[in-house]
């Protein structure tokens, strides 16, 4: 008969592999919506993609050329699939950093996204998963020109504020960062004049129900009952 020890860890071993199993995760549609502005002047929102939602957003006074801004392109459609617990590109975020007028720049938004998805066979409609990021644009009136002019794009919250369950899983979408030629990073910046684009890494995060494993005491009982068991057996014999 196996030792009492070992019946425990192998229960445990049991509920580990249950929380560590991969799902995969369909994703059809990536819906995107521009929210909750911080600051700026002259703020614009388009949505040209045909998906709910504003995928790009302009703000500020432009100094020359046009306004700066954010848009996102979703890396779906066509559908994909992905394993929960797997980095996959959710589509690419573009920054526009134009020259603007002081005082007229947003200091942060919120990126809402929505997402037609299928579970293990259960079509789902989820979101917004919202997410938070902080812009930094800086003063063109600097030295040196021009990487000090370099406006600046990164996190505020990562891990989404939305989550949901499916055949008593839950499921959150997590932001990693961007990634620019390989390059994986939490902020990037851009050089004014100019076009930045990296793709938004994320990951679905699967948490399954607790697991019920027996208590020690339960354990030392079953264990009394089986030696107990096999006493009784080699007596008969």
């Amino acid at each position: 008969m196996k030792p009492i020890r070992h019946l425990l860890a192998g229960a445990a071993a049991l509920a580990l592999a249950a929380q560590a199993a991969a799902v995969p995760v369909t994703i059809s549609v990536v819906g995107a919506d521009f929210n909750d502005v911080a600051g700026g002047t002259n703020v614009n929102f388009t949505n040209s993609d045909g998906i709910a939602g504003n995928e790009e957003v302009r703000w500020g006074t432009p100094a020359e050329g046009g306004q700066s801004g954010y848009r996102f392109d979703s890396a779906a459609p066509p559908a994909f699939v992905v394993e929960t617990g797997t980095q996959f590109s959710l589509g690419d975020f573009t920054h526009f950093n134009f020259p603007i007028v002081a005082g007229t720049s947003i200091t942060g938004l919120s990126l809402d996204i929505m997402a037609d998805l299928e579970v293990e066979g259960n079509p789902v409609s989820e979101g917004p998963f919202v997410f938070s990021f902080l812009h930094n644009e800086t003063t063109n009136g600097c030295s040196p020109l021009p990487t000090c002019a370099n406006d600046i794009v990164s996190f505020s919250n990562l891990v989404s504020s939305d989550s949901f369950n499916v055949n008593g899983i839950d499921y959150t979408l997590t932001l990693l960062g961007f990634m620019q030629g390989g390059v994986f990073t939490e902020f990037f910046s851009t050089i004014e004049n100019q076009i930045n684009t990296a793709e938004l890494i994320a990951s679905f995060t699967a948490v399954l129900p607790p697991v019920n494993v027996p208590e020690p005491g339960t354990l030392l009982l079953f264990g009394a009952a089986l030696a107990g068991l096999g006493m009784a057996r080699r007596r008969q014999a």
